[in-house]
């Protein structure tokens, strides 16, 4: 991780691997964000330019 990107600490939700692992993408909102199903709950993750992902947070509704 790049010092730069450790701000973002925060909006990485902590099963992050699984979601993107074993969710299923419902819907490509930009060319790199991502609306991913997980367990019935739904989340938003952003990938970087070096197809890391950037961060990764739930929806709340």
């Amino acid at each position: 991780m790049k010092h730069n990107d450790q701000n973002n600490l925060p909006f990485i939700h902590k099963d992050t691997k699984k979601i993107v692992k074993k969710g299923k993408v419902l819907l490509i909102i930009e060319k790199n964000k991502y609306l991913i199903e997980y367990n019935n709950k739904k989340y938003i993750c952003i990938i970087n330019e070096d197809k890391e992902v950037f961060s990764c947070y739930s929806l709340w509704s």
